[in-house]
C-alpha cells in the first residue's frame, strides 16, 4: 500500500502543475523538458491534419506536394541551418528555471551546474562544425548535410550522460514536476516537431518540375524514380523515429531526438549514391536546369549566438 500511496502523491502532484499557468510552461519549451528546438518558426499549415490521416491520406498529400512548386533545396539548407540553431539552444538553456521548479538539493545543483558546463562545451564544439556555405552541387550539399547531422547527433550524445545522472538523482516528486511541465508545454504549444517538418522537406522533392523542366530521356526518367523511390523510402524511416520522439522525460527527449538526427543522417546517406547516380546521367544543361528547379543557393543565413 505504501507504493500505491507514492504514486498517487506523484499524480496528484502532476495534475496539479497541468493546472498551473500555460504561459509559464511556454518558456520550457527547450532542452530537457519539451525538448521542441526551433521548429515552430517552420509551421506547416497542413500538420496538424496529418497527424489524424491513414496511410491513404498521407499518400495523397505526397502527390500535392509533388503538384506544388516547391524549394527543396532551401529545405536541405534549413536543415544544414539547424546546426547553428542547436548551438543557440545548448547556449541558452533554461536551466534557472529548472531550479526554481525542482528545487536541488546540492548534490542535484552541482549535477545541474555540469549540464550547463557540458552544453557550453558542446556548443563549441558544434558551433566550429556548423558549414557557413554550401557548394552548388546538391550532391556535395547532401554530403555536407550528413557531415553536419553526424556532428549534431555528436553533440548530443555527450551531453546524455549528464542529463541522466541529474534525473537520477531526483526523487519521485520532482520527476513529477518535471514531467507534468513537459506534459502541460506539449499541450500548451505548438505540436509541429524539427524531425516531423525533415519528413516534409524529404517530401517536398520536385519531382513533376524536374520531369517537366529538363527534358529526360527514358533512361534518365528510370533514374529520376529510382531517387525519388530512395527519397520517400528515407522519409518512411525517419517518421517512425519521430514517433519515439514524443516523450516525456528530459533523458527521454534528449535521446529520441538523437535518434531522429541519426535516423535523417541514414537516411541522407541512403540518398545519396543514388542522387549521384542520376546527376551523373544528366548534361552540363540538365544539371543547371536541376539546381534551378530545386532552387540550390550558396550561402546559410547567418543565426545569431
Amino acid at each position: 500500500m505504501p507504493g500505491f500511496g507514492s504514486r498517487c502523491l506523484i499524480c496528484a502532484i502532476a495534475t496539479m502543475l497541468a493546472c498551473t499557468s500555460a504561459t509559464k510552461a511556454r518558456s520550457w519549451r527547450y532542452y530537457g523538458y519539451h525538448w521542441h528546438w526551433y521548429g515552430h518558426t517552420w509551421s506547416n499549415p497542413n500538420r496538424g491534419n496529418d497527424e489524424r490521416r491513414g496511410d491513404e491520406s498521407r499518400a495523397e498529400d505526397k502527390s500535392d506536394l509533388r503538384d506544388r512548386v516547391v524549394d527543396f533545396g532551401s529545405a536541405i539548407e534549413r536543415m544544414i541551418r539547424a546546426c547553428d540553431q542547436q548551438v543557440v539552444e545548448l547556449k541558452k538553456m533554461p536551466l534557472d528555471s529548472v531550479d526554481q521548479i525542482v528545487k536541488p538539493a546540492e548534490n542535484q545543483r552541482q549535477a545541474l551546474e555540469q549540464i550547463q558546463s557540458v552544453a557550453l562545451d558542446s556548443a563549441e564544439t558544434l558551433a566550429t562544425t556548423c558549414p557557413k556555405k554550401l557548394p552548388e552541387s546538391l550532391a556535395e550539399r547532401l554530403a555536407i548535410l550528413s557531415h553536419t547531422l553526424e556532428a549534431m547527433a555528436a553533440s548530443l550524445g555527450v551531453l546524455r550522460p549528464t542529463f541522466t545522472t541529474f534525473y537520477g538523482l531526483l526523487n519521485d516528486e520532482q520527476k513529477a514536476r518535471l514531467v507534468a511541465m513537459s506534459y502541460l508545454t506539449m499541450q500548451a504549444g505548438s505540436k509541429d516537431s524539427l524531425c516531423q517538418h525533415w519528413v516534409v522537406n524529404l517530401r517536398s522533392w520536385p519531382v513533376r518540375q524536374i520531369e517537366e523542366g529538363t527534358s529526360l530521356s527514358d533512361e534518365q526518367h528510370a533514374a529520376l524514380y529510382e531517387l525519388t523511390a530512395a527519397i520517400y523510402r528515407a522519409a518512411r524511416r525517419l517518421r517512425k523515429a519521430c514517433i519515439a520522439e514524443d516523450r516525456f522525460t528530459p533523458p527521454g527527449r534528449l535521446e529520441a531526438r538523437q535518434d531522429a538526427l541519426e535516423a535523417l543522417q541514414k537516411g541522407i546517406d541512403a540518398i545519396r549514391p543514388v542522387f549521384s547516380q542520376f546527376e551523373s546521367e544528366l548534361t552540363d544543361v540538365q544539371k543547371a536546369k536541376l539546381g534551378r528547379v530545386v532552387n540550390v543557393s550558396t550561402e546559410i543565413t547567418a543565426v545569431a549566438r
